[in-house]
């Protein structure tokens, strides 16, 4: 899952998440798939991000996903609990799941790239 600018939004990508008002109220429901006219709709009622599956767009400045940086953030999230082992077991699936996560977004972002990303910074969730 990428959040990209509506700006950056193509007709074929498939929403990751639903898209909602300010209110709350559902404008387009997760898995909808863009098309140049729902792309322009979201616009007119002022959409300014949206989450597409995968990772369809480089964006400038966007850093990908360093795993090192991921592992030593999430030890040091859990460094005072590491004598609860309900705690313990908590963080190796937290680590899992972050790890996983950040080879499927560099496996996609190495896909549309060419393979030239190399690992550097933050996951795309974080990058805003």
């Amino acid at each position: 899952m990428q959040r990209i600018p509506l700006e950056h939004a193509a007709p074929g990508m498939r929403l990751a998440k639903t898209v909602e008002n300010e209110s709350g109220q559902t404008l387009l429901p997760q898995g909808t798939e863009l098309t140049e006219d729902l792309i322009e709709r979201m616009g007119r009622m002022r959409v300014k991000r949206i989450a597409v599956e995968g990772h369809p767009v480089n964006l400038p400045g966007q850093k990908p996903p360093d795993p090192e940086k991921i592992r030593l953030d999430i030890e040091r999230a859990f460094i005072r609990l590491r004598d609860d082992p309900t705690m313990m077991e908590l963080k190796e699936m937290v680590m899992r799941s972050r790890l996983t996560h950040a080879e499927e977004v560099l496996a996609e972002m190495r896909a549309g790239a060419g393979g030239a990303e190399e690992p550097g910074g933050e996951t795309p969730d974080d990058a805003e």
